[in-house]
């Protein structure tokens, strides 16, 4: 079973449990048979009792004489945080391994009663234009009483949920977003909240996660300067800007005359320092990065010549 189980007051919880024993004793394992919940000190379930008789208001769900020890309790309060044993009857025997019940409570008006934070997975960078699957998974110690998985952005995808069992044999509740990543999602933060239901009213944890999405340049475009009329002899820039995750890795500058594209330049910056008219023309700058290339529209450069 579990080494630990975080709850709710006035909730329940799923405790799942199975146990085994040497073969010898196999033989022993008749009906009835009974299982009880001790502390350290005392028996506060026992399933031969009457449901109301037991300090912890259980229901053993499990057979014992099948090896299943799985008992869910009811009605959860504070008092009941505490370490818990199981003890089969037959082969008369309590198990060394134990559970450790936290039940948390409001107090004064301030919220000591929150879940624990649901899981948001994977984090990793995607590539834009590719289909993209994020998993919030959340605790559901009372399988009665899931809680809700709301996105506060499904990104114009699609959301299915459904219940999961985790490695400890403890239930979950796990909604999937499915969406096409693009590169408007980049840096957002996208927030899954877990809203579980507590008799009237709603107990709600949530985790944050920032997209991170990995595309080739965007936006492309030149600058130049000075902007106003440009004379011969005149120190002139063209400045090339682009959008790109990760960031442009190459800058290349074309000068277009007629049907003949000459490359200019490998830099950000296009610089002129004593500019004179042969070099008007037509100019525009490719941005590269691991994911592809994208050109800017072309500026027209024209040089005046001293009077």
């Amino acid at each position: 079973m579990p080494q630990r189980i975080k709850a709710l007051s006035d909730s329940c919880v799923l405790i799942p449990c199975t146990f085994t024993i040497e073969e010898r004793y196999e033989k022993y394992m008749v009906e009835p048979a009974r299982g009880i919940w001790m502390t350290f000190r005392d028996i506060v379930f026992d399933s031969n009792r009457r449901y109301n008789d037991n300090t912890l208001k259980a229901e053993l769900l499990g057979n014992v004489t099948n090896k299943n020890c799985t008992t869910i309790i009811n009605h959860l309060k504070t008092s009941d945080t505490k370490r818990y044993f199981f003890r089969a009857e037959p082969p008369y025997f309590s198990f060394p391994q134990s559970v450790m019940l936290e039940v948390v409570v409001k107090r004064f008006h301030c919220s000591l009663d929150s879940p624990d934070r649901p899981v948001i997975s994977p984090s990793s960078a995607v590539k834009e234009g590719a289909p993209t699957s994020l998993a919030c998974t959340a605790p559901a110690p009372c399988p009665r009483e899931p809680p809700a998985l709301v996105w506060s952005d499904t990104l114009n995808g699609s959301v299915e949920i459904e219940q999961v069992e985790q490695q400890d044999g403890t239930k979950a509740v796990s909604s999937v977003l499915t969406f096409t990543a693009s590169h408007l999602h980049h840096n957002k933060d996208i927030t899954c909240t877990a809203q579980y239901p507590v008799g009237s009213e709603t107990k709600s944890a949530e985790e944050v996660s920032t997209l991170h999405v990995l595309y080739p340049p965007k936006n492309t475009s030149v600058l130049i300067n000075p902007s106003g009329e440009i004379h011969e002899g005149d120190h002139v820039t063209l400045s090339c800007s682009s959008n790109a995750n990760p960031a442009v890795s190459r800058y290349t500058w074309f000068k277009v005359k007629g049907d003949n594209i000459t490359e200019k330049s490998v830099e950000q910056n296009l610089t002129f320092t004593d500019i004179n008219p042969s070099d008007s023309g037509l100019y525009y700058c490719e941005a590269r990065n691991e994911h592809g290339a994208e050109n800017s529209t072309a500026v027209q450069l024209n040089v005046a010549c001293c009077m």
